[in-house]
């Protein structure tokens, strides 16, 4: 999300904004919902992590490999 801030940073400066993939801030976006995720989750036993990432993580992952085997 860092290239959003930029953008937002230049664009207040007056200065031309960097093109960005809508694809790829999405995809970037779905990867800081699962880091939340195991923020959430740090220092829980393995067994607990395992039951929150099959709860809550799963289906994120295998969204995720949708963009991996339309853009292979």
């Amino acid at each position: 999300m860092a290239d959003l801030e930029e953008n937002a940073r230049r664009k207040a400066a007056g200065k031309k904004e960097i093109a960005l993939s809508p694809i790829a801030i999405e995809v970037v976006r779905r990867i800081d919902v699962l880091f939340a995720i195991e923020r959430s989750i740090n220092g829980q036993s393995a067994d607990q992590r395992k039951a929150v990432r099959q709860a809550q993580s799963a289906h994120l992952v295998a969204d995720l490999g949708v963009y991996g085997r339309l853009y292979a």
